[in-house]
């Protein structure tokens, strides 16, 4: 929106400063935040049960850019609708895993039923 000229402001070596953000840009951090909330995030070890793999897999997915992530406190999450697209992907090598906790199954199972009903 600063790229665009939709809101003043000035670029500093630290980064951009807005002058008036006003209530378009207010609202869209709003939003944003709320889609954030609702988002089911998991770590990477979740990742790895979920899908079968090794946790080393789904760093190098993640470093490769196949795997979108968000970073929160210093660690990698990932969003459960993310984590399902991947999993959905049939050209994808996966490292067959042994064990999945049962935990994280039900949370899974649980967290795509509430998706398939929006």
């Amino acid at each position: 929106m600063l790229l665009q000229g939709q809101l003043a402001g000035i670029r500093t070596p630290a980064g951009w400063r807005v002058f008036d953000p006003g209530p378009t840009l207010l609202d869209r951090l709003r939003q944003q935040s709320m889609a954030l909330e609702d988002t089911a995030l998991l770590r990477g070890c979740e990742v790895a049960q979920l899908l079968r793999v090794s946790t080393r897999w789904v760093r190098k997915m993640a470093e490769a850019g196949k795997l979108p992530f968000r970073s929160r406190h210093g660690r990698r999450v990932y969003a459960l609708a993310d984590v399902l697209s991947v999993r959905d992907r049939p050209h994808e090598k996966r490292q067959p895993g042994s064990y999945v906790r049962p935990s994280v199954v039900a949370w899974a199972r649980k967290q795509m039923a509430e998706v398939a009903h929006q």
